[in-house]
């Protein structure tokens, strides 16, 4: 009990002196403070970073989906979809997923086989390249992340009668119908097949973290950017950069709404008249173990081909290398920002030292009426940790407005977590322990008879 009254009086007369000297321990604690601040506001600009390319990998299928693809062919020429008609092909087949899904189905949960094209897309006497004409099954929606927005999705229906309808992204839609037209039931061409739409899926929008523009569609719609679509003037359509810079800037999604989905035994049996497909994606029921996971997959698929020739790829790898370079970013910034709180430590430590020399006598009168070496070296200790911690609190503060000033002036997305906040306390708190521990022990060994005489 005597000793936690000794130690609350040692932090009452620390915080005492603190607020005596007002002037000068702002200025002792400014250093601490700034090296607070910039630790967290780097942290939370890369964590913010971090977060956002999180939330753009779950709207493309997220960390539980694997790509399967076969690696051994040696396509060239370009049909509907970039595909030489009548050409000797090969590649993973409607057998090789039902052999993965009955072998696998504790670890999938969904499979969605696609056929890739590309070609014109008119109604009337609008035109446009499609890069993104895909041949979707049902699942295609759950796999990939797409919501239809109005009309409805593609239904096994359509898959098993060979319908020719479609779904298309919002780009399409403005492109191809005026503001007040509503697309759904509509027919257009593709590559001079009438399709009717039956659905458009919503729109997807979401600020790249490493390229923050601002979103330009809107811009150019206020400023008259026509139509990306001329009616009779060919050359002065928009190239895939075009649609970019219309639709792209600042908008790392923008590639999604630039889609149009038809059933995948349309574009099997009407233009492809093979029975391989190009990409498999499949959503695993968890991303745990996902290592494990892939090589038992590829195994099965090994001895269902009796060959390797395919590859598996997750988006969990480039998650875990993006990981590597945030943790670089970290410990480099890190580094920078403890450096700053040395600096202030050293600080502190130099303004304690001198305001020894000024409190000498002080010092030899609370030895002279009973104050042991121990209660000195505490006061001092304890008055340096305060000094740190404040300057701790206060960078805090400072942090969350620096954090939100960056964010609001470049775009950048920033995320203050509370590890941040708990290290960058734990660390000032340490500084203040470390650069506190010899002024500590120098006041505390002042003979009492010297500090009484000393003017």
């Amino acid at each position: 009990m005597i000793i936690i009254l000794k130690l609350f009086e040692s932090v009452l007369t620390g915080i005492k002196e603190i607020f005596h000297n007002k002037t000068r321990s702002f200025l002792t604690m400014l250093g601490i403070t700034l090296g607070v601040a910039s630790l967290i506001t780097m942290a939370s600009i890369v964590e913010g970073a971090k977060v956002s390319t999180l939330a753009i990998m779950n709207q493309w299928g997220g960390l539980n989906k694997v790509s399967l693809r076969y690696t051994s062919e040696d396509s060239a020429g370009m049909g509907m979809g970039g595909f030489t008609f009548g050409a000797k092909r090969s590649g993973i087949t409607l057998k090789d997923i039902n052999e993965l899904y009955r072998s696998h189905p504790d670890i999938i949960d969904t499979i969605s086989p696609q056929l890739y094209s590309r070609g014109a897309v008119k109604r009337g006497n609008k035109a446009l390249y499609v890069h993104r004409i895909i041949g979707v099954t049902p699942s295609f929606g759950k796999v990939e992340q797409y919501e239809v927005q109005s009309g409805r999705n593609l239904s096994l229906f359509d898959d098993w009668c060979l319908a020719r309808v479609c779904v298309v992204g919002t780009i399409l839609r403005d492109e191809l119908f005026e503001e007040y037209e509503d697309p759904v039931g509509q027919k257009i061409e593709v590559e001079g097949v009438p399709v009717t739409i039956v659905g458009v899926y919503k729109n997807y929008q979401m600020t790249d973290p490493l390229r923050p523009d601002k979103p330009q569609a809107e811009t150019n719609k206020q400023q008259g950017f026509e139509k990306a679509i001329k009616p009779t003037d060919k050359n002065e359509r928009l190239s895939g950069r075009g649609f970019w810079r219309k639709y792209g800037m600042g908008n790392v999604l923008w590639y999604k709404n630039f889609i149009l989905c038809v059933p995948f035994s349309t574009i099997q049996m009407s233009y492809r008249g093979d029975n391989y497909i190009d990409t498999v994606n499949i959503l695993l029921k968890s991303p745990d173990d996902l290592t494990r996971k892939v090589e038992n997959m590829s195994r099965t698929l090994k001895n269902s081909r009796g060959a390797e020739d395919f590859e598996i790829n997750t988006a969990a790898e480039s998650y875990e290398m993006m990981n590597k370079q945030i943790n670089i970013f970290n410990i480099v910034l890190g580094s920078i920002a403890a450096i700053s709180l040395i600096v202030g430590g050293i600080g502190i430590m130099n303004v304690i030292l001198a305001s020894i020399s000024q409190r000498i006598r002080e010092i030899g009168v609370r030895k002279s009426v009973g104050a042991s070496d121990l209660d000195i070296f505490i006061q001092f200790l304890i008055e340096t940790i305060i000094i740190a911690m404040s300057g701790g609190l206060a960078g805090i503060l400072l942090s969350f407005f620096l954090a939100s000033l960056i964010a609001g002036l470049s775009g950048l997305n920033a995320a203050i977590s509370f590890g941040s906040i708990i290290l960058a306390l734990t660390f000032s708190g340490l500084v203040g322990v470390i650069f506190g521990i010899y002024p500590a022990i120098k006041a505390s060994r002042l003979n009492p008879i010297t500090a009484l005489r000393y003017e």
